[in-house]
């Protein structure tokens, strides 16, 4: 398996389920990266719209694909409130970290 940037793009944003998650296809077999987790609204560029509790196309998208694949990543700043321990785990569990 290997984890890319911005996957929606090699999936044509269709998130995997457990009718394809072990089919041994390409798409079962690439997580997701996210190199700046909470450093802005956006992760520094990871996702084209801000962060929203309500959700956004892209998170929907990761949470659905992320119950599947793996997700990783790293920070690189700090970014209160987001960056705070209470909604750091918030967003650790939405992607399945």
């Amino acid at each position: 398996a290997i984890t890319v940037y911005e996957p929606p793009s090699l999936t044509g944003g269709e998130a995997i389920d457990g009718s394809n998650a072990f089919d041994g296809s390409h798409i079962a077999r690439t997580g997701h990266h996210n190199d700046c987790f909470l450093a802005s609204d956006t992760d520094y560029g990871t996702y084209t719209a801000p962060y929203s509790p309500s959700g956004t196309e892209e998170y929907d998208y990761l949470n659905q694909d992320t119950k599947y694949t793996s997700m990783g990543g790293e920070t690189c700043k700090l970014n209160s409130p987001r960056s705070a321990c209470n909604k750091a785990k918030e967003e650790l569990e939405l992607f399945h970290y």
